[in-house]
């Protein structure tokens, strides 16, 4: 392979463009293969069906004392609406002949005819007649809402026992259903599980490798596996074992945390017990520009400006230049700035060579300026 010849700077930009962008079409792979394989889980095994926890004998039962209360509705129906008509028209009947009785016997009444006569009873029995039939017909209605009242009873107690019964039948359906969903979260849960342990110790053992962006691709995956394939499926069992997972999950990454940061704060404790000049030897070039770049220590990693403030003031001053700077952090002790051997130029004391005639800068003199 030929050598590179190009601007470092653009070599170095380029690189991570197309590390991320190995880390990223891994992750994206990865990724698609454990959804199809958290998808597929689902076909392995068949799940419950309600059909399977029903009595064909009962339902066939149901079905028959069914038809039979709506054999027995319609017929009422039909026993109903003859009735109702045959009433209504024994009623026009019966209020026709009274007013007709009515005015009759008025009009005898008028000419002086004798109230009593044969006439007289003749129509009243006539009237009395119509009377019994309008009375026959509202007793045969007034029998049938007796009947309808029941059969809405009959209807009732069929309704609570078929209630009843599809309950019972759901109940085992949704514990079989639990337990079915369970088992394939068990299976999901031992295919991502080592995945997600797998990530965890790469990430804490080579996140710093050589192969950081391959191990960042898998992390990526290992962290959607989990958080993506896994805890949808995670059993709810009305929001107990989901709130305690994340409870659990909370602890642990604040137990997590809460360790790192007092190692780190141990560590970075006993680093500042040693010599300045023991400190100078470990600080890295990228750590040293970072601070040179944010006016920080780099050991102690504070303001070696203090927030540009004018002593005895608080008012901000203006640019600070690099020879108004102070030679050793006001914090911790450690030489900031010194001069060149060879030219006398002042250079932030941990990069490697002088800004003016690229000598090597010493890093441990004392010297001020």
């Amino acid at each position: 392979m030929a050598a590179y010849k190009g601007s470092l700077k653009r070599f170095e930009f380029f690189s991570k463009i197309v590390l991320w962008f190995i880390t990223i079409l891994l992750s994206v792979f990865l990724i698609q293969l454990g959804d199809r394989i958290l998808a597929d889980i689902n076909d392995w095994f068949d799940a419950p069906e309600i059909e399977s926890f029903q009595d064909a004998k009962v339902h066939a039962e149901l079905k028959r004392e069914k038809s039979a209360l709506d054999k027995k509705k319609f017929s009422l129906k039909e026993r109903k609406y003859h009735v109702t008509k045959s009433l209504e028209t024994a009623q026009r009947n019966y209020a026709s002949e009274k007013k007709s009785f009515e005015i009759w016997l008025n009009a005898r009444k008028m000419i002086g005819a004798p109230e009593e006569d044969t006439r007289i009873r003749q129509r009243a029995s006539r009237l009395d007649g119509f009377r019994k039939v309008e009375e026959a017909w509202a007793s045969r209605m007034s029998g049938l809402e007796d009947e309808s009242r029941s059969l809405e009873k009959e209807y009732a107690a069929f309704n609570e026992k078929r209630l009843t019964i599809e309950h019972n039948e759901s109940e085992k359906y949704n514990a079989a259903f639990r337990k079915y969903s369970i088992y394939l979260f068990l299976l999901r849960l031992a295919f991502v599980l080592p995945i997600l342990v797998a990530g965890i110790y790469l990430f804490i053992r080579f996140r710093n490798s050589r192969m950081k962006p391959l191990i960042r691709g898998y992390v990526i995956f290992a962290l959607y596996a989990f958080f993506v394939g896994l805890v949808p499926y995670l059993p709810s069992f009305g929001g107990y074992i989901r709130y305690s997972v994340g409870i659990a999950l909370t602890i642990f990454a604040g137990i997590y945390v809460v360790k790192q940061l007092a190692l780190f704060a141990e560590k970075k404790k006993a680093e500042l017990q040693e010599s300045t000049e023991e400190r100078s030897k470990k600080i890295k070039h990228e750590t040293a520009l970072k601070a040179y770049l944010s006016h920080r220590c780099p050991s102690c990693e504070k303001d070696f400006l203090i927030k540009n403030w004018q002593p005895g003031t608080k008012i901000i001053r203006g640019i600070v230049l690099e020879d108004d700077a102070p030679s050793f952090c006001q914090h911790c002790g450690l030489k900031l700035f010194e001069k060149c051997p060879q030219c006398g130029t002042r250079n932030f004391s941990h990069f490697p060579y002088c800004s003016n005639c690229g000598h090597t800068v010493s890093g441990n003199s004392a010297e001020s300026v």
